[in-house]
């Protein structure tokens, strides 16, 4: 499983948590058992149809229509229960059947109108095992041919396990997906941390292999990795690990800092973006580059001593730095933002210009890792 498909896993358990929480939602298909018609002669007499056995470990559903189709003004009002074996009401309701129509003017348009409610639906169980019947009541009708309700009754069993524990593990995966794909980026830059020579990636798409990683550390400060790379062609590539730190305000005016530890990738600059570079700096604190503002950072510039490790061997040099950033300072996830650095070392009286650009997990594909001894 590559770094970029490592949220598909907790995704694929929340689609199997949907598909648990619609499981524990419908319970199963509703199965017909009971059809039988009731017609009335007169009104206010409860009619009880015929007895059926029920089972308290289910679930059952009622459900009563008007057998015939409903007048235009008619209406009745129909009461319903269910009753056990003692003649005892198990449960009641009432409900009006209905069939209105007619026709509407409105600033010079019309159009007709139809509506109805012939069909009363309601679910139920019962406390015990036992012999019940439906029972039915025409309190009052009116406009209507026949009073002819079918009497249906339909039986699923409950789910064992509902749906909310599902749906609680849908939210936790969701967010163990969200919080895996924000961090791969982080993931890819610890791992490039690690790598030594022979480890192969792609940039892009294009196959490189480390030929050689240089560490460098500042008293105090996360070290610092810098990867020369070369492609087939023999081309070099070169890929950093540095961090830059940016002074905050939170909400109740205290300040703060953070570090933003990116993976940069080196750019080269020609020599015409050198002299206008070198120029717009001389005079103003801040430089335009590649269609880029980059303004001068104080708090990552400034003098420092810095150790490298090469080979077994270490090295130390004092410097003095100018860094550019963009406004405000990008995330970690802004690839393609530009960093720009200016370095005096001081022992050797070299400037040394480096533009650079910030790589996420989508620029990297690490194919072979090799660690450093």
């Amino acid at each position: 499983m590559t770094i970029r498909n490592r949220p598909l896993i907790p995704l694929f358990f929340a689609l199997l948590c949907v598909a648990g929480a619609i499981y524990g939602l419908v319970g199963e298909r509703r199965t017909l058992f009971y059809s039988e018609t009731a017609n009335f002669t007169e009104l206010d007499s409860p009619k009880q149809l015929p007895a059926v056995e029920l089972d308290p470990g289910r679930m059952y559903t009622l459900n009563i229509r008007y057998a015939v189709p409903m007048p235009v003004n008619g209406a009745m009002d129909l009461g319903a229960a269910v009753v056990n074996s003692d003649g005892e009401e198990l449960l009641e309701l009432e409900d009006s059947y209905w069939r209105e129509a007619g026709v509407w003017h409105d600033s010079g348009e019309s159009g007709s109108w139809d509506e109805q409610n012939a069909h009363t639906q309601f679910n139920f169980r019962v406390p015990e095992a036992g012999t019940y019947r439906p029972q039915l009541t025409l309190f009052s009708a009116r406009d209507v041919r026949a009073a002819a309700f079918t009497v249906q009754l339909l039986s699923s069993q409950p789910r064992s396990v509902g749906s909310w524990p599902f749906m609680l593990g849908m939210l936790i995966f969701i967010g163990i997906a969200v919080y895996v794909a924000r961090g791969r980026t982080k993931v890819t830059r610890k791992l490039l941390e690690k790598m030594g020579p022979g480890s192969q990636l792609k940039l892009r798409g294009e196959l490189l292999t480390v030929t050689d990683v240089r560490e460098h550390r500042e008293p105090g400060e996360q070290a610092g990795y810098e990867l020369r790379l070369h492609n087939h062609r023999g081309e070099e590539h070169f890929i950093a690990i540095e961090s830059y730190e940016e002074e905050y305000t939170d909400s109740e005016g205290e300040e703060h800092t953070r570090d933003h530890r990116y993976m940069l990738r080196w750019l080269e600059l020609s020599p015409d973006e050198l002299s206008s570079i070198e120029q717009q700096a001389h005079n103003q604190r801040w430089v335009r580059v590649r269609n880029t503002t980059l303004s001068l950072d104080r708090n990552n510039s400034g003098t420092g001593s810095l150790t490298t490790h090469y080979e077994g061997e270490a090295y130390h040099s004092t410097y003095k730095a100018w860094v550019y950033l963009p406004s405000p300072i990008p995330r970690i996830h802004a690839s393609g933002a530009l960093i720009l650095e200016h370095v005096l070392y001081e022992e050797r009286g070299e400037h040394e210009w480096s533009l650079m650009e910030i790589l996420t997990w989508k620029d990297v594909e690490i194919t072979a890792l090799k660690p450093r001894a």
